[in-house]
């Protein structure tokens, strides 16, 4: 077995359809936003962060098809790693655990970003 994946959620990413109504509804519970480009926008939630995109920006981040849009659940997941080899250690670790996994691209914020999940769509990156 190549390692264990660390145990813990870093950043969710919802897919949402009205992108300026969802970022007014968390922003009036006092929760502080942090955004780039109005492009996405951040929430800081107890260590870990909740994000917004609009769902066709999500879904293209996620390297999915137009036409299998559809079948997107509209969130991702991401695990970070202290160092890159974690990363490495981590997409073996779940391809031996029946995890698939897409070729290593920029993520919108630059950082190095793979696909994997149990099905086709998923997302591990540090």
């Amino acid at each position: 077995m190549a390692g264990k994946v660390p145990a813990r959620l870093n950043v969710m990413t919802l897919g949402v359809r009205d992108f300026a109504k969802m970022k007014r509804f968390y922003e009036a519970l006092g929760w502080p936003s942090q955004s780039v480009g109005g492009e996405w926008v951040g929430f800081e939630t107890g260590g870990a962060m909740l994000a917004l995109y609009p769902l066709d920006a999500l879904a293209e981040e996620a390297n999915l098809p137009p036409d299998e849009m559809r079948n997107f659940a509209g969130f991702t997941c991401a695990v970070n790693v202290e160092e890159k080899g974690m990363v490495d250690v981590g997409i073996e670790t779940a391809r031996e655990a029946g995890g698939r996994s897409s070729p290593s691209r920029p993520s919108a914020n630059g950082a190095d970003t793979r696909d994997i999940s149990p099905t086709p769509r998923g997302t591990y990156g540090r």
